[in-house]
């Protein structure tokens, strides 16, 4: 994620000698690395701390939503 947030995505796939595309960023979703390139680009932080601030307020969203909705179909008792 930190390469595609630093240098964005290939514009050719790349490939082996037996023409197999390799390993490369297209293989990541652009959301996450965007955000975290935006994070650093407001912030100042580094793009690996930035990644990881946006994976941590994730989480945390993540967590309160699953909480909210445990909460409306089963109850405070449970």
């Amino acid at each position: 994620y930190q390469t595609a947030a630093d240098e964005g995505y290939p514009s050719v796939l790349p490939l082996d000698e037996n023409g197999v595309v390799k390993e490369n960023t297209w293989a990541f979703y652009p959301l996450f690395p965007l955000l975290g390139r935006g994070l650093s680009a407001l912030t100042g932080l580094g793009t690996l701390q930035s990644l990881t601030t946006v994976a941590m307020v994730a989480g945390l969203g993540a967590a309160l939503v699953i909480y909210r909705l445990f909460l409306e179909f089963t109850g405070r008792r449970t």
